[in-house]
């Protein structure tokens, strides 16, 4: 028997209730039809017959939390590519990394970068700060370069940690950046060189739950197109972590429809538009980028 899986307002209130407390994510009514899109072949492939009985299924299942995270990666699976808004890549290059090597220097600090993609999905975002970030320090050796790369979606994560990517998905890349970064492995799939592969630490992050202690100060913090999706609170949560993490003058990269007005309450200083630099007392302006 053939379903057509309409979903009521009553399932829609309890599958929403459940998706922001375990997500954060805060989901308008208008977004009814979209989840009921993605979860309707969910339904059938565990033979259930209507919306109710998949909630029940979550909560009350001995698989439940497995298809919790089936349901996560549906509803938070997006859009992203290399190089998504080129301007914050050129940014790092021509300002922040600039700034950070100067700094060391003047204050002969050791010479480390930690960055953190917070909510990173399929990877592309990691690899291409390992790219920009291995062609600007390749020159300076004795740097220690990290990038850690976290993200709710545990599929999404495989395939970032696999670093696989069809000739599609890598279509956005410089030549220059393909041949130099990615070998073919197959006639339509290439796979990041272990040169980048070093540089990143894939785990999975649930920022609207996570404690924000990583037991090391990040120097920038990219999460972009990520807490546009998140309730107001949840919001203010996650940039209060981001601060609390950051170095005293650390950098976080929004994306370009997002922005940290009436969130921050004077925790970073906006450089321009969508990238901030946390606002430290311990930093004088004339020593801030």
């Amino acid at each position: 028997m053939k379903h057509s899986f309409d979903i009521t307002d009553n399932e829609f209130e309890l599958l929403k209730g459940l998706i922001y407390n375990q997500t954060g994510i805060c989901l308008d009514d208008c977004k009814k039809a979209f989840l009921a899109s993605r979860l309707k072949k969910r339904l059938a492939s565990l033979h259930l017959n209507s919306f109710r009985e998949y909630y029940n299924y979550l909560i009350g299942h001995p698989r439940g939390q497995k298809e919790m995270m089936q349901m996560i990666s549906l509803i938070t699976t997006g859009k992203t590519e290399f190089f998504r808004e080129e301007e914050h890549f050129k940014f790092l290059t021509t300002n922040v990394f600039p700034y950070f090597l100067k700094r060391t220097i003047a204050n002969q600090r050791r010479p480390e970068l930690y960055i953190w993609s917070a909510g990173c999905s399929t990877g592309e975002e990691a690899y291409s700060l390992a790219m920009v970030t291995n062609d600007f320090f390749n020159v300076y050796p004795y740097w220690q370069i990290e990038i850690l790369a976290t993200d709710i979606d545990i599929e999404a994560l495989n395939k970032a940690k696999a670093g696989i990517y069809t000739e599609k998905e890598i279509s956005s890349l410089p030549l220059t950046y393909r041949k130099r970064y990615f070998h073919k492995i197959e006639p339509q799939k290439f796979k990041a060189n272990d040169t980048l592969r070093r540089l990143i630490t894939f785990k999975y992050l649930n920022l609207s739950t996570a404690p924000f202690y990583f037991g090391r100060k990040f120097d920038v913090i990219f999460c972009r197109n990520v807490i546009i999706y998140l309730h107001p609170e949840i919001k203010k949560k996650i940039i209060q972590g981001f601060y609390t993490t950051l170095a005293d003058d650390g950098f976080l990269f929004l994306g370009h429809s997002e922005s940290l007005l009436s969130l921050d309450r004077g925790l970073f200083s906006l450089v321009t538009p969508s990238i901030y630099q946390k606002a430290s007392l311990g930093i004088s302006s004339n020593a801030r980028l």
